[in-house]
């Protein structure tokens, strides 16, 4: 095709997307991009969860289907005991509601949890696109939407798993785009949806939530220095007024959680978790929390006296946060990916704008709060990739002004996405997937097509690695068709056969031996059976 016919088609759709319907389809399209290819790699791959994390959204998202926000703590709850699961005062996620929903949406619409994380996707690619357009024009919005719904690394990073990135990046876009809006004129639709933005952002990632909105406040007041003070608090009132509802519902939501499953509206699950289990600090400034757990899984003491207090004690002090920059810096490089260099090539007169140089200072300080944490993942590290992105996408329309080049930046741009999709796509699909959760799926599936109520007792070596969890349960603990409990307390053990040997088929598994299940018993008091799944030793180490 040549560069006249690019040309003519741009001028056709920068016309399309100034028009409000056509912007509306812009955006439709921009959806139902990022969702198709979210669930293309999901189906072709084979999700299943393999994280503690996952699981405890999972756990959640089933209490929310039941019409509740946290279940009755078992009186009996011991050796039901899992990682990141509360069990008193009550039985739930220690997490914010955002993991539970999207699973819980998930699992409503399409009957598959990882579901949810295909429509949060299409959000956040329309939301990144209303961020820009407050920035630039609609047409260079929609091709950094565009850019959103076609990464490698986020559709593969962020839509494969259960953690609620695709959440906090659409939160965070609301709040930028916002601001960007706000700086030109106050407006309560736009304050609107930038309370939506805090109100969803608090749901996922409250800490890294918090910086960016504090960021996005401090810029909304830099970009009007030039105002009176009067004006500004004006300005700033008119937006409260738009913000202050959507904020005020998710607020009520997240004391409504805190007051469901601790008792107290001022108490959240995560300290309640903490206080009972936690050893390592959550930043790495503090001093190491001294155990007071009685009557746990002897996987937990290895996991948070071992595995959780190694990595604080690696990163403890400055010179941990120091080591925790660069790993944050490494890790939104490999996020944003090869686009991301066009912000060096212009950075020199990108940042003498007002935008590029706030985007920038932003990015820094979610960097520099995100390296006091003990530990960074990428779903922490939401909030900077989203100023990375905006960047890139701002610094590639530099370009090709600056070299009169838009009929060949946006072209190849969406080419060069396309292509490296495909190649992380691929090689996502062809990783073998963790063994043990593979055989856990299975072992479920097996069990599900017997009759009656089943529940695993599960032992593990000294051997066991702590990232390989088998003990995770649903909502409801009573009518669940398999349930999973620790056995490594004899006490538990007799408990367990005690009340649960009269109604269900209690079995024994080793996953860290010969993959054996053991029949224990069954309702009927027989086990003429000893065996009956036989696997190889699972063998494989699955870091978290």
């Amino acid at each position: 095709m040549s560069a006249k016919s690019h040309e003519i088609e741009l001028v056709v759709l920068r016309k399309t997307v100034h028009t409000r319907r056509g912007w509306c389809l812009a955006l439709l399209a921009l959806f139902a991009t990022a969702w198709s290819v979210a669930a293309t790699i999901s189906l072709t791959g084979g999700y299943s969860p393999t994280v503690h994390d996952e699981f405890s959204n999972l756990l959640a998202g089933d209490t929310l289907l039941k019409g509740r926000i946290a279940n009755e703590a078992p009186e009996f709850w011991e050796p039901f005991q899992t990682f990141h699961v509360i069990m008193e005062p009550s039985y739930a996620s220690k997490y914010p509601l955002a993991g539970g929903a999207i699973v819980a949406l998930g699992r409503l619409t399409v009957g598959m949890p990882i579901a949810g994380n295909w429509f949060v996707a299409g959000l956040a690619a329309v939301c990144f696109a209303w961020m820009l357009a407050g920035a630039t024009s609609r047409l260079w919005a929609f091709f950094g939407g565009l850019i959103v719904a076609l990464h490698p690394t986020l559709q593969v990073v962020w839509s494969q798993n259960l953690f609620a990135a695709w959440w906090t990046a659409a939160a965070a876009c609301l709040i930028a785009g916002g601001m960007l809006r706000l700086r030109r004129r106050a407006s309560v639709p736009d304050g609107c949806w930038t309370g939506v933005g805090i109100g969803l952002i608090a749901l996922s990632r409250p800490f890294e939530g918090l910086v960016f909105t504090c960021c996005c406040f401090l810029g909304l007041w830099f970009f009007m220095a030039r105002r009176g003070i009067h004006e500004r608090l004006n300005r700033i009132a008119t937006a409260g007024m738009g913000a202050a509802p959507p904020m005020f519902f998710c607020l009520t939501l997240i004391a409504w959680q805190n007051y469901s499953t601790t008792g107290s509206v001022l108490e959240m699950p995560y300290q309640v978790h903490e206080a009972r289990y936690g050893v390592a600090p959550v930043f790495i400034f503090q001093q190491p929390i001294e155990s007071t757990a009685t009557n746990v899984p002897a996987v937990f003491s290895k996991f948070h006296e071992g595995w959780s207090l190694d990595c604080f004690r690696s990163r403890q002090g400055w010179t941990g946060w120091v080591q925790g920059i660069s790993i944050a810096v490494a890790q939104i490089g490999g996020l944003v990916g090869l686009l991301g260099i066009a912000i060096l090539y212009a950075s020199m007169s990108f940042l003498k704008t007002r935008v590029g140089s706030f985007a920038l200072l932003a990015l820094a300080m979610q960097v520099f709060a995100a390296a006091a944490v003990c530990w960074i993942f990428p779903h922490y590290l939401v909030p900077a990739v989203v100023w990375g992105l905006f960047m890139t996408v701002l610094a590639l329309r530099r370009l090709a002004h600056r070299f009169q080049a838009s009929r060949v930046v946006v072209p190849v741009g969406i080419a060069v996405q396309f292509a490296l999709l495909i190649v992380a796509a691929w090689a996502y699909c062809a990783e073998p997937k963790p063994e043990w959760a593979q055989r856990r799926v299975d072992l479920l599936d097996a069990l599900s097509g017997m009759r009656g109520k089943h529940m695993v007792v599960v032992n593990y070596d000294e051997s066991h690695n702590v990232h390989q969890e088998w003990v995770y349960n649903g909502a409801d603990l009573e009518q669940a068709k398999i349930i999973w409990a620790h056995g490594s307390n004899p006490e538990w053990t007799r408990k367990l056969l005690e009340n649960y040997g009269t109604t269900r088929t209690l079995w024994h598994l080793n996953p860290d031996a010969d993959f054996q299940l053991e029949l224990v018993s069954t309702p009927k008091k027989s086990a003429s059976a000893k065996s009956v799944f036989v696997h190889r030793k699972v063998a494989d180490s699955t870091p978290e």
